[in-house]
């Protein structure tokens, strides 16, 4: 994903480019309490996966 951030996203009839970025720090752990507020098993599989979960965010973008 970090090598072609540029991605197109369609919701129904409307479609919209948007840059996914990964998140790291603070704003990662902010997402995971957002993740896992809504889906209770997060914390148990992120404790069983012995790796490192990536988060990525996509953001609106206009096309390179």
């Amino acid at each position: 994903m970090t090598a072609y951030p540029l991605v197109q996203l369609q919701d129904a009839e409307k479609i919209q480019w948007m840059r996914a970025r990964e998140l790291s720090g603070e704003e990662k752990a902010r997402w995971w309490t957002v993740a896992d507020a809504r889906w209770p098993h997060f914390p148990e599989y992120r404790a069983t996966a012995h790796r490192d979960i990536p988060i990525l965010l996509l953001e609106p973008a206009l096309p390179s």
